[in-house]
């Protein structure tokens, strides 16, 4: 298995995957605290408040209705009657209509919905049995007849205002529940609502943490590293001759293997000086191992080591040839001299 180099840029790789790591996670989970509170909302203002509003106002048209009901029998008015006539009508009819508006799109298993449609119900059979009421009592020639308005009487007690107390009583009771199930929901939204500032905050900071940890570690592991061959690369420029520190040296990314060229370099230069001085000693059997075939400067020492040599060898036989003609020379003047 190949193992991973972690060079410059993997490790800035690593560094935005991190990053894009925690906006995501902190992106997905605020989707998802904003969908509980957009749940939570729309369950809120579009089926449970507006239920318990219904639930409220016919709880109020009972109520309101039973009181007209008995001031029919009891103390007639026109204005009463012509209210009741309006309930019986124009309010029933508003009342299906906000039904029908909450729960036209509740599947017909919902429970609220069985309720208010069973409650619904109610409230119009105890309509009904006002109704006839009012058909006991048509008009003021009714009222004289005793078994008119007993027929009145005995529907009201028996029917209309146990049928009315009742339903008022599930209503109230249906009532308290929902508003305890509404607060229940708020605290939810509220605490949805927490967490997403919470994981707001959460992800602000471990941005700003990852940041300045980036921020750190590139300062560590890139920019004192750079820093420094810096200074040995100007340093080699003023033609002052320095090595990398080790802890630079010895790094596998490509700091370290500039650092390890550098090092090179300075080396090669140390060794070049070291040979151009033994040369200048006329030690010309002096070895030197070049950088490599490209290594211009090695080689143009090396061949100028061999000429040097080739010179010296040169002038060494010229020296030993013209100092054997001058000894010959001196031989045979003293020859000629002791011949004389």
């Amino acid at each position: 298995m190949k193992k991973i180099k972690f060079n410059i840029a993997n490790r800035i790789s690593i560094g935005y995957i991190i990053v894009i790591l925690v906006a995501t996670i902190a992106c997905v989970t605020c989707i998802f605290s904003l969908e509980d509170t957009q749940k939570i909302d729309h369950e809120l203002s579009g089926v449970l408040i507006p239920t318990i509003n219904l639930a409220k106002d016919l709880k109020l048209k009972t109520n309101e209705s039973k009181k007209l009901t008995n001031n029919w029998i009891y103390l007639p008015s026109a204005n009463e009657k012509a209210r009741f006539t309006e309930l019986h009508s124009k309010d029933l009819q508003e009342i299906k209509a906000k039904f029908d508006t909450i729960f036209k799109n509740r599947p017909a298993e919902d429970s609220t919905k069985i309720y208010m449609a069973f409650a619904l119900s109610v409230f119009e059979k105890v309509l009904s049995e006002e109704k006839k009421i009012t058909q006991f009592l048509p008009d003021d020639e009714a009222y004289g007849s005793d078994s008119l308005v007993d027929l009145a009487i005995n529907t009201f007690d028996q029917s209309v205002k146990p049928g009315a107390e009742k339903l008022e009583q599930n209503l109230a009771g249906f009532i308290d529940k929902t508003e305890a199930f509404i607060l229940a929901k708020q605290i939810d939204k509220d605490k949805a609502n927490s967490r997403l500032s919470l994981m707001m905050i959460i992800t602000i900071v471990l941005i700003v943490i990852v940041g300045l940890v980036a921020s750190y570690y590139s300062t560590i592991t890139i920019t004192k590293p750079l820093t420094e061959l810096k200074s040995v690369i100007l340093t080699l420029g003023k033609g002052e001759v320095t090595a990398v520190k080790d802890e630079i040296n010895v790094r596998t990314d490509e700091i370290g293997e500039m650092a390890q060229a550098i090092n090179n370099m300075a080396t090669g230069i140390s060794e070049k000086a070291k040979f151009a001085v033994e040369i200048g000693k006329g030690k010309y059997e002096s070895t030197f191992n070049p950088l490599g075939e490209n290594d211009v400067m090695g080689m143009a020492l090396i061949e100028m080591r061999n000429n040097l040599q080739k010179s010296y060898e040169e002038d060494r036989k010229r020296s030993w040839a013209t100092t054997g003609m001058a000894q010959i020379s001196e031989i045979l003047r003293n020859t000629n001299a002791s011949s004389e």
